[in-house]
Order: structure tokens, then sequence, then C-alpha cells
């Protein structure tokens, strides 16, 4: 199996930036972990499957927010097994989690 092995959970990472998280399972049957900064200057995505990070994009800058956005807007229409969890996901990516 390709990717690399987390030996870490992702809701550890979070904690550990500062950072709220949120999580929407895809068609292929892995899932999209995000995190993001309450104060809009980064966010990341994190695509995993059975504990194997497959591939990560990372915002930050100016036009974080937009740019995250329209990642989100694909994920949402084009991968997400289900639209709604998506929306979800990105709202709970900026509650922090303690």
């Amino acid at each position: 199996m390709s990717g690399i092995k987390l030996n870490f959970s992702m809701v550890d990472l979070a904690k550990s930036w500062g950072r709220g998280i949120g999580s929407v399972r895809l068609k292929d049957g892995s899932s999209v972990k995000i995190l993001g900064d309450p104060d809009d200057k980064a966010i990341d995505f994190f695509r995993i499957k059975h504990g194997r990070l497959l591939e990560g994009v990372c915002y930050r800058g100016e036009d974080t927010v937009p740019r995250a956005a329209n990642t989100m807007a694909y994920i949402e229409e084009k991968l997400a097994l289900n639209p709604e969890d998506a929306e979800r996901a990105w709202n709970t990516a900026f509650d922090v989690v303690v």
C-alpha cells in the first residue's frame, strides 16, 4: 500500500497546532481531514486511508480562505460520499480542539 504510515491521530495533531479539525469521507474509501486556523492564516487538507497519509495540500498567506474554499468545493462536488458532510467538515475545521 502506498502512503506514509501515521503513528499519531489527526486530532492530536490539530490539538498540538491549535487548530480545528473536520473530516469528510470520500467515494474511494479514504477521508480528507481539514485542519483550520481560526485566524484564517492556514488551512490544511490531508487525505488518509487505513492510517496512511496519501496526500496533503496546505494553504498559507493572504488568499488562504478563497483558495482553500475552491479545493473544498471540488471535494464537495466531485469526491465526497455525502456532500452535506463536506460542508459540515469545513465548518468544524475552524472550531479549535481543546
